[in-house]
């Protein structure tokens, strides 16, 4: 059976095997039918050297069958090998043949949108003279006028009427635009005229407020100089006084004192004459001092001294 398994796989050929519909499928199965359907003893000697025979028989055809299909292989590597550079060429030149034949038809498309682009690149110019045009000055906005005059001559060709509808709608943007800006213009100028008019009323105010500010500061500075000389007056004139009654009282301190000094010394004059007339009565200096003190406090009825 071992000879006849390896034998049966031997006269196989690759495209029988390979390149026929379920050609592996085939032989692999009948060698397992083959194989499964011998009678193996693994009890004696001679049976077990048998079923190793079968094993390597079976490893051998599994070789031999790997070795068809790494031939196939080779085979066909070397086939998809000449068809991919047979495709590379057919690729090639058959697109360069595509494009020799499209390019008539390419060049005249590619003219085409180039001359299409152009168009609405300038009606789009247009169009962009007429957006954003807030806080524009008038010379701008009259420059984006004169840009759409000079951008309207161009050839339009069949998109002439939305070049037009551009042109129209961008100029009277302009144009509002334009009479916003003027109006803006003009009540800046208005404003500005007022406000210095208002400045120059202010300015003219506040000469009129600082010359009665500083006419009130001298009616003031005048009144408080008054004020100031008046109480000063007075103040001399209480000093004056004071220093004319500080005499008066002065001068009677002093005549009292004179006439107390002058009356003391008039006393002592008129004692002493009595104390001699008493001493000359006979009396001693020191009683005749007691006698007169006696009379001068009231002592002696009917007795005083005549000063």
């Amino acid at each position: 059976m071992s000879k006849v398994a390896l034998l049966s796989v031997k006269a196989l050929t690759p495209v029988a095997v390979f390149q026929t519909q379920n050609g592996v499928e085939d032989v692999v199965s009948k060698l397992e039918r083959d194989v499964r359907a011998m009678e193996l003893d693994p009890t004696t000697e001679k049976g077990r050297k048998h079923i190793k025979s079968v094993a390597y028989q079976v490893a051998r055809s599994k070789t031999a069958l790997d070795d068809m299909g790494k031939l196939v292989k080779e085979e066909a590597m070397e086939l998809v090998k000449r068809v991919d550079g047979e495709r590379r060429i057919i690729t090639s030149r058959l697109d360069a043949l595509r494009d020799e034949v499209r390019k008539p038809v390419d060049d005249f498309e590619a003219r085409e949108k180039a001359r299409v682009d152009g168009i609405r690149d300038q009606i789009a110019k247009i169009e962009l003279l007429g957006q954003r045009l807030d806080g524009l000055d008038i010379e701008t906005l009259k420059a984006s006028v004169e840009e759409v005059d000079r951008l309207k001559i161009y050839d339009f060709q069949e998109f002439a009427s939305r070049a037009d509808l551009a042109v129209q709608q961008t100029a009277n943007v302009l144009k509002a635009a334009i009479i916003i800006a003027e109006k803006a213009e003009a009540d800046r100028i208005e404003a500005e005229r007022l406000a210095a008019i208002k400045a120059e009323e202010d300015h003219l105010a506040a000469i009129e407020a600082q010359k009665i500010r500083e006419a009130e500061i001298a009616r003031a500075a005048a009144e408080k100089a008054r004020k100031d000389a008046e109480e000063k007056a007075e103040r001399e004139r209480k000093a004056a006084a004071e220093a004319l009654e500080r005499e008066r009282e002065e001068a009677a301190k002093e005549a009292e004192g004179k006439r107390r000094a002058e009356n003391k010394a008039h006393r002592g004059k008129i004692n002493r004459e009595v104390l001699e007339a008493l001493i000359t009565a006979g009396a001693s200096e020191d009683l005749g001092k007691a006698i007169i003190g006696a009379i001068l406090k009231g002592a002696v009825p009917h007795v005083s001294i005549g000063y």
